[in-house]
């Protein structure tokens, strides 16, 4: 992924934020969040830009990432953006989620050319703070390579 892709960030909770803190520092970003004023404190302090919604958020980056409390969250966001995901894209979740929820997803995003990461992390909050969580990746190629950067 180079450093011009813009990546959609969708989860700035007590793990996403910081998680999202260091994207932000290497690729333009935009954000999402449930509850908008984390968003746009967020994005005052980083430079991020914020998302009406999104499917906003997905039109605009081929890289989304969600980092979002269950795999019902993520299935939600896949869902309510059903029209937005094209051949290309790519969704890399970092929530420690239902295996099986993420297995329909990436069916799901395939039969649209997209890709799906499962890549829920290890360490915490403290861990995602000092950037050394463990993020361990399942997906198939090309999507995992697109990926590495995380």
């Amino acid at each position: 992924m180079s450093e011009r892709e813009t990546v959609g960030f969708i989860g700035l909770g007590a793990i996403g934020r910081p998680i999202a803190v260091h994207v932000a520092r290497a690729f333009e970003t935009i954000v999402w969040s449930r509850t908008p004023e984390h968003a746009a404190a967020f994005a005052a302090e980083t430079g991020a830009t914020v998302a009406a919604d999104t499917a906003e958020l997905v039109n605009c980056c081929d890289t989304v990432v969600t980092c979002l409390p269950t795999s019902q969250e993520v299935r939600e966001v896949v869902q309510g953006t059903a029209d937005h995901w094209r051949a290309g894209h790519v969704l890399v979740d970092l929530t420690s989620g239902d295996p099986l929820a993420s297995q329909e997803m990436a069916a799901w995003l395939a039969h649209r050319g997209a890709g799906f990461v499962d890549g829920p992390v290890s360490g915490g909050v403290g861990g995602a703070v000092k950037g050394t969580l463990t993020v361990m990746m399942g997906g198939e190629e090309p999507w995992l390579t697109r990926a590495e950067w995380i």
